[in-house]
């Protein structure tokens, strides 16, 4: 079988980050538009002055419209946090299939580091892909390493940046935990995908 012409290749890879970029610009708009509704529902309760809370007998609210609609708008801005982090993850994982095919290396310990220097003996590589590749795994596995990796790169990530704390285990020792809160933004992932496009075969 001839191989596939250079053009081809960067054909078919830049088509699959638009196709990507398309899928994300409608999934998010969908999920904006819903949190708009959710937002607006429940800024007209409130201002209508209508009040249906229900409590049992013991004063535990066990019903109330402004609250459902609270939770709505809440769930309305989840949707769209997993949607942005979906597609992120999409992107990075894109490239990654995308390299192995490059390079054909596909073995348990082909992780991040040799498939992306393999890869730039093949085609230019954005410098700043490593940022996605640390960005896909906090998402992806609530990795500490990798989150306090990102921040070290790009806080603007964040809402709440990587730290530790000491509790107690169950076993009564103590422990380290690290936490942190993403907060990425639309144009967060169209820059990932600027960046895996940047980081294959080009036009």
């Amino acid at each position: 079988m001839a191989p596939l012409p250079e053009s081809f290749r960067a054909f078919a890879y830049q088509s699959g980050i638009d196709r990507i970029r398309d899928a994300f610009r409608a999934s998010v708009a969908t999920m904006e538009t819903a949190r708009q509704n959710a937002n607006e529902a429940h800024t007209r309760y409130l201002e209508s002055g209508e009040d249906d809370r229900e409590y049992d007998e013991e004063g535990v609210l066990i019903r109330s419209t402004a609250h459902e609609l609270d939770y709505e708008t809440l769930n309305a801005t989840l949707a769209v946090t997993v949607v942005r982090e979906a597609f992120v993850t999409s992107a990075f994982h894109y490239w990654e299939v995308s390299a192995r095919g490059w390079t054909g290396l596909n073995g348990q310990h082909d992780n991040f580091n040799p498939l992306c220097k393999a890869s730039a003996k093949c085609y230019a590589i954005s410098p700043q892909l490593i940022v996605i590749n640390h960005l896909n795994n906090t998402i992806k596995h609530n990795n500490a390493y990798h989150a306090r990796e990102l921040a070290k790169r790009h806080k603007g990530y964040f809402s709440r940046l990587p730290a530790s704390a000491m509790r107690k285990s169950s076993g009564g020792s103590d422990e380290e935990v690290w936490t942190w809160t993403l907060q990425l933004s639309d144009a967060h992932v169209e820059e990932a995908l600027e960046i895996v496009r940047a980081s294959g075969p080009q036009y």
